[in-house]
């Protein structure tokens, strides 16, 4: 006990020391891992909250393009029944039946008949499938240039330097409407290049297929069968037909602005501006071109048109059912409302139906007609509000509403869309930067 008592008096600086450098270490030690996971803590919530926004970003994207996607939908089938004579077509073959005209003219009326109603409801699949498909596209490439300019805007350190940046965004506002507003060009020279390609498909898969053949469900899926095929042995060459179409005009007229505008030496504030935007405009669009050369917009592109087509398979499959259903609807002489309801639930093949193509043309006319009736106002009078509402009791019963919501929820769509909003968040990309 002396001999410790000893030690500790003869070295008590040295233990004081130690203990003082032993309980100051761990002291060092605990605050730095509170300072680290603090830091670490920090940076998390940094993290998840970067995430979050740029999440929400593009899905402000996906709901912008699901609303106008929803509007221009109306204005879509407006613009195709005022590209065909159907309606016409039939008042001449009633007012050919009423005049006793030669059955060899009336056929030739059906002929006509025949071709426009198939064009029509094709192209309604290609007109759709672009439409949203574009949509989808340009509005991940705006959403990704704002993330990317705001991200921009947030890491200047000086206060001059933010005010700049806002009032860049805010000016340049005014490109993005130019861009979503080159699909005017489509609703007026898109849809009519599709139809005209659809047209020549249609007559050429329909010539041996006449009026007055019995067909079965079988043969006409199997032309269009055929139309798909021959379009996608095309698909290359007409995406880039259309695409030159919606936007290289538009971009022509740009350039025609600038040249005007840099030929005057005292350019105004105002006039800076409009050329400013013009040439980021010409920007996108040039993007734009770029991204449908891509291999992958063309796979994305097919698979919307394959559903489509399986819409318009259902389709013509209710019209042979519809047609049976009048036909025991006429034949029948039951009269008790049971016998009648068993009669409309019984089991009715539609591949086993064999029906005259003139008797089947009017069915379908009137399946599309009753379908896109409430859509042919385009719009015009009602508030966004009620176009939605209205939309979406239309979808209910309505195949191609509920095509266009196919579409919108197209998981190979929305991915390529999100590959795009990615690649255009660090910068203007290349259009081999964007894989799906």
């Amino acid at each position: 006990m002396q001999s410790t008592w000893n030690f500790i008096k003869n070295n008590k600086k040295t233990i004081f020391f130690t203990t003082s450098a032993i309980v100051g270490f761990i002291g060092l030690r605990k605050y730095f891992s509170n300072f680290e996971q603090q830091w670490q803590n920090s940076q998390s919530r940094n993290f998840v909250s970067e995430v979050r926004k740029k999440g929400t970003y593009f899905d402000d994207a996906l709901n912008i393009g699901t609303n106008m996607a929803n509007k221009q939908f109306g204005l879509l089938i407006k613009r195709l029944k005022e590209m065909f004579n159907i309606v016409k077509l039939l008042e001449q073959i009633k007012e050919a039946q009423s005049n006793n005209v030669s059955p060899s003219e009336q056929l030739k009326y059906y002929e006509e008949l025949k071709i426009e109603i198939f064009t029509y409801i094709i192209a309604e699949i290609y007109s759709i499938a672009f439409l949203i498909t574009y949509l989808r596209v340009q509005l991940s490439m705006i959403s990704g240039v704002m993330y990317h300019e705001n991200q921009i805007n947030q890491s200047s350190t000086t206060t001059a330097t933010v005010m700049s940046g806002g009032n860049l965004l805010k000016d340049t506002t005014s490109r993005y409407y130019m861009f979503i507003g080159l699909m005017k060009n489509f609703h007026q020279n898109g849809i009519e290049h599709l139809v005209d390609n659809v047209r020549i498909l249609v007559k050429k898969s329909f010539k041996n297929l006449k009026i007055t053949n019995q067909i079965t469900l079988k043969d006409l899926l199997k032309n269009f069968n055929e139309i798909k095929l021959n379009w996608n042995e095309s698909m290359e060459r007409l995406i880039e037909e259309n695409v030159l179409i919606v936007y290289r005009l538009e971009r022509q007229s740009f350039n025609d602005n600038d040249e005007s505008i840099d030929n005057n030496e005292n350019l105004s504030n105002k006039n800076n501006k409009i050329l400013n935007e013009y040439k980021a405009c010409t920007k996108f669009i040039d993007e734009m071109i770029d991204i449908t050369k891509l291999s992958d917009f063309r796979m994305v592109l097919e698979n919307c048109i394959d559903i489509g087509y399986s819409n318009l398979f259902d389709f013509i499959n209710e019209c042979f059912i519809q047609f049976e259903r009048q036909k025991q609807q006429s034949l029948s002489s039951l009269s008790t409302a049971n016998k009648s309801m068993m009669e409309q639930r019984s089991f009715i093949n539609p591949h086993q139906i064999n029906i005259l193509l003139i008797k089947l043309l009017p069915l379908i006319w009137q399946q599309v007609h009753n379908s896109d009736d409430d859509d042919n106002d385009g719009g015009h009078n009602k508030d966004n509000n009620q176009m939605i509402n209205e939309f979406c009791e239309q979808e209910k019963h309505n195949r191609n509403a509920l095509l266009v919501q196919y579409l919108l929820c197209s998981d190979s769509l929305t991915c390529f869309a999100a590959n795009i909003y990615e690649a255009f968040c660090n910068e203007m990309p290349k259009c081999k930067t964007i894989n799906q």
